[in-house]
């Protein structure tokens, strides 16, 4: 008998009212990572309507580009946790000072995926573009498609979640395992990562890598 695959069953959903949280920044001084994982996550958990919450991080050093996604229940759980921009910011205000070149946008999202690969993710791949106009339907229906064969076939993301940004823009986030699984299943490589299927879909697009903020408390799990 040959050894058994483990057994993936993904948890599929087409959004149903949850909602995309994007903040990206850069830290003003070093070890903000330290107030991420110990102040600004824990009290994140602890809102009602928060469904995950994924954090990157990437270079140079400490003051490198920063990433905190969330999903939320609906628009109105996210707004009474966290607010709805920046111009009255309720969570945490104090330390809005303490980084800078951010960027929030919030979106519904469109298809949302857990495989549940018991493996901690190590990677978090951010893709954001305009599909062409009228091929919205195609693309979700691409990427839904390439995202349940990736994990029937042992090489998918942990989690996936795809946002309508509105005009044809779209968000897509995920979490891996490690790099191998991202370039079996995008084509990409360690010299050229920048790669993404369905391209030819796509007026314009851009890929973001980061590494998973360690030390995070992960939902569900015991500390």
């Amino acid at each position: 008998m040959g050894d058994e695959q483990p057994d993936r069953q993904p948890s599929v959903d087409e959004g149903a009212g949850r909602i995309l949280r994007l903040f990206r920044f850069r830290p003003v001084r070093l070890a903000f990572d330290t107030i991420v994982r110990d102040v600004m996550i824990p009290d994140l958990l602890a809102r009602d309507g928060l469904e995950a919450v994924i954090v990157g991080r990437r270079g140079p050093g400490e003051l490198g580009d920063r990433l905190i996604a969330s999903v939320w229940r609906d628009q109105a759980a996210m707004v009474d946790a966290v607010g709805a921009s920046f111009d009255r910011p309720v969570f945490h205000p104090e330390f809005m000072d303490e980084t800078t070149d951010k960027v929030l946008e919030t979106a519904p999202i469109a298809f949302a995926c857990r495989s549940g690969d018991p493996a901690d993710p190590q990677l978090v791949r951010l893709v954001t573009g305009r599909i062409r106009p009228g091929a919205g339907s195609a693309y979700l229906a691409e990427a839904r498609a390439g995202t349940l064969a990736d994990i029937e076939a042992g090489r998918g993301p942990s989690s996936l979640y795809l946002a309508d940004l509105g005009d044809d823009r779209f968000a897509t986030v995920s979490l891996w395992s490690d790099w191998s699984n991202v370039g079996e299943a995008t084509g990409g490589t360690l010299r050229r990562p920048e790669v993404t299927r369905h391209s030819t879909l796509l007026v314009e697009w851009q890929v973001d890598h980061y590494e998973v903020l360690p030390g995070l408390p992960i939902p569900g799990r015991p500390s």
